[in-house]
């Protein structure tokens, strides 16, 4: 019986020392975190664009506007092969939910002379009033801007594209003859004809 208060400070001591070495860990965690800026020079591997190779416009505008292409189409619930004219009217429909509401102008409280009103704390919560969001709004604001950056690179990309093959002159083909490189061995048919 004596064992028995040694045996509760011996587990209380252990449990104490273990509570204290998990605070101290979630402390130093805190402040690294706290202390973490990310190195906006490197670039953005964990893009959610599986389509878009390192250093090519999608993903330069994915780090200028901090957002990939995916998560642009999320924010306005469209698909990724959704036309413009779709993309527009979504953007245009949550731009407007999300828009503070107009004031309601009385055309007979302009001509009244205003009178000075009491405050009162029943006044401050009105039920009628729409809910807006700032922060919303401008996010719907970045994604359209992400999906149109998106969309000028890529017709960008078309035209330089079409100007490199309009540069390249075009190479005669005669029927079933493949042109040859510079270094290429001569197929067996050659050699049987210079052979004959």
């Amino acid at each position: 019986m004596s064992n028995l208060p040694k045996l509760i400070a011996q587990v209380t001591f252990g449990a104490s020392r273990a509570v204290g070495k998990a605070f101290v860990a979630m402390g130093r965690q805190a402040v690294a975190n706290a202390t973490y800026k990310p190195d906006l020079n490197e670039p953005i591997e964990q893009s959610n664009d599986k389509n878009a190779p390192q250093g090519n416009p999608s993903q330069k505008a994915t780090k200028q506007l901090k957002m990939t292409l995916d998560e642009a189409h999320l924010i306005l619930n469209v698909k990724r092969e959704a036309s413009l004219e779709e993309i527009k009217e979504n953007y245009d429909h949550l731009f407007k939910v999300n828009s503070p509401p107009q004031p309601k102008v009385d055309p007979k409280a302009e001509a009244a002379p205003k009178k000075p009103q009491r405050k009162s704390h029943s006044n401050k919560l009105k039920t009628d009033t729409i809910p807006y969001s700032h922060y919303l709004q401008s996010k719907v604001v970045r994604a359209f801007e992400r999906i149109q950056a998106e969309q000028s690179s890529r017709i960008e990309m078309e035209k330089h594209q079409d100007s490199i093959e309009a540069e390249q002159p075009e190479i005669e083909k005669k029927e079933g003859e493949v042109p040859k490189k510079e270094g290429d061995a001569p197929k067996k048919e050659e050699q049987t004809e210079k052979k004959d």
